[in-house]
């Protein structure tokens, strides 16, 4: 499965994260319905309703609540889903589409009585203890503010909120951040216009080196003046798909870490660099000559391991191959000298570097790239009968792909092209776990940016609605409008700037989680941690504003008739 396991949990953490916000904002209503309703549930007691009488009436009106948000959750997941199924590809290898479990809805609309028993339980207990006396004279009580126990709740609640959405918007704009940088990465070759595909030789057909290269030689040649095609390679592997790889002997280096060293390897034709747009920095690339020495020192290499069969063959001292390396082969190997002519052992054959390239990656966008060596397709003929053929087209590449189908059935009909792609979809297809991971993962700290601001602006219209008499009083004996604003506004600033503050600590210790999901970016990022901290700050600046004028437009003559 890859890292498909850590990306999961990374997504189940942010439902979670979610579910927790949604739990906070329904708990918050649940408390300000029951201040509320004291005086009705202090009536009920009066006439005879026990304390857990009460207590079930709340946790099923609280039960109902959590089915019929189900119900809908439901219909949004099936919505989702289809949607979500239609634009990636399996973000999961082997299980998609991914569809809706019976038992992952069962599990679901459990999970959904258990929070609501859990963030209902406390409204009911708060509720069933009423005390009757105050509760029923509620109405005609002068009550300056709200309960201190019951505020220090909700504030508490809504400083949480705010923590746990910042947590979910930094996740979500490191992962953003990460993208945008995989999207700008160089990988070392000019993508545009290319097209490649994949060709398989059937080996009774096409025995041995001879009857491959004269078919390959066709092909190539064919295929260059089709219109449209600007030029043609083949190669045993496509960049960002690399997988060859092995164990060379450098010749006369002393360094026992680089007397034996892993190294990537592919064989290409001679137009491979060009195709590709990868720069020949130094020496020369493959020409007709490198190509028809090394296919008959390969196959003459082929012959000595066949007839040697289990045991080690002895290699003539005069048999040499030719090779381009990568900038960083050059760099590791040779250091500060120049490797040009330099030879390494490769299957006991001497092999001479003729060339040095650009680096490119060839074993995925975010692998660290490795030394690379690149030898004449001819070499791997004896040994494999598939190859890779891509074009540089002065067209839309896809233009083509009908004339190339035309070329390969009229050289052997019995041969089908696989795999077509443009390098622009090679790309996609590397960054696809990213793009994915990113769009769910915005996707609720959105959701839970939006409820945030549903659950300060509660707040704060719950807050104003309980404090309308005080606010009334206050205005009677002098108090301005600007300090009613400043008083109603500092109550929300504070809760913000204490949420924000605990988001930021919790937002650094969770980010480590997405380390290793993240692509040149820091899990501690701070261009993404003031950026968020800023974007929510302002958006709870905004759910405060209209409570904040309804406080400076309160009537003081009607505020104090309130109720």
């Amino acid at each position: 499965m890859g890292g498909t396991r850590e990306r999961l949990l990374v997504l189940l953490g942010a439902v979670a994260l979610v579910l927790l916000i949604a739990c906070v904002n329904v708990a918050n209503l649940l408390l300000a319905r029951a201040a509320s309703r004291q005086q009705e549930m202090a009536l009920r007691a009066s006439l005879g309703a026990g304390r857990w009488r009460l207590i079930w009436q709340l946790i099923i009106e609280s039960l109902l609540l959590a089915l019929a948000g189900t119900a809908l959750g439901g219909l949004g997941a099936w919505w989702c889903l289809r949607l979500l199924d239609r634009a990636t590809t399996p973000f999961v290898p082997r299980f998609n589409p991914i569809g809706i479990d019976g038992t992952v809805l069962l599990f679901t609309l459990a999970l959904s009585a258990l929070t609501a028993v859990l963030f209902g339980l406390a409204p009911a207990l708060q509720l069933s203890r009423p005390q009757l006396n105050e509760s029923l004279k509620v109405a005609t009580q002068a009550v300056v503010s709200p309960g201190t126990a019951g505020q220090r709740l909700r504030d508490a609640l809504i400083l949480g909120e705010i923590a746990v959405t910042l947590a979910l918007l930094v996740g979500a704009g490191l992962l953003l951040r990460s993208f945008l940088k995989l999207q700008r990465a160089g990988i070392g070759v000019d993508p545009h216009n290319l097209l490649t595909m994949s060709i398989n030789l059937p080996k009774a057909n096409y025995p041995g080196l001879a009857a491959r290269r004269r078919f390959f030689d066709e092909l190539l040649e064919r295929t260059r003046r089709t219109p449209g095609v600007e030029s043609a390679a083949l190669s045993t592997e496509i960049p960002l798909e690399g997988g060859n790889n092995g164990y060379i002997k450098l010749d006369g280096i002393s360094d026992p870490a680089l007397s034996s060293t892993l190294i990537g390897f592919n064989h290409v034709t001679r137009d491979y660099f060009r195709t590709f747009g990868i720069p020949v920095l130094r020496g020369r690339g493959f020409n007709s000559g490198d190509l028809d020495h090394d296919a008959a020192a390969s196959q003459k290499l082929y012959d000595l391991f066949l007839a040697a069969g289990n045991a080690a063959p002895e290699i003539p001292p005069d048999l040499m191959l030719h090779a381009i390396i990568s900038k960083m082969a050059a760099r590791t190997f040779w250091k500060n000298q120049n490797p040009l002519g330099r030879t390494f052992r490769l299957n006991g054959a001497k092999v001479m570097v003729v060339g040095i390239v650009d680096d490119v990656k060839e074993y995925g966008i975010r692998a660290k790239t490795m030394p690379q060596a690149y030898l004449p397709q001819t070499v791997e003929l004896p040994y494999n009968s598939s190859s890779n053929l891509t074009l540089k087209t002065a067209i839309a590449p896809i233009a083509v792909l009908r004339d190339v189908r035309r070329t390969m059935q009229a050289l052997d009909r019995g041969l089908a092209i696989l795999r077509p792609r443009t390098m622009e979809e090679v790309i996609g297809k590397n960054t696809q776990d990213a793009r994915v991971q990113t769009l769910l993962l915005g996707a609720f700290a959105g959701l839970a940016l939006v409820l945030a601001a549903v659950g300060l602006f509660g707040v704060m219209s719950y807050t104003v609605t309980q404090r309308t008499r005080e606010i009334g009083i206050r205005m009677a004996v002098g108090a301005k409008r600007t300090d009613i604003l400043r008083m109603i506004a500092w109550q929300g600033l504070r809760l913000t700037l204490a949420g924000l503050l605990a988001g930021l600590l919790l937002a650094a210790s969770l980010s480590r989680l997405i380390a290793g999901l993240l692509y040149g970016v820091s899990p501690f990022d701070a261009l993404t941690f003031v950026g968020v901290a800023v974007l929510l700050a302002i958006v709870a600046a905004a759910s405060y504003i209209f409570p904040v004028r309804r406080a400076t437009r309160i009537d003081p003559m009607l505020a104090l008739r309130y109720e």
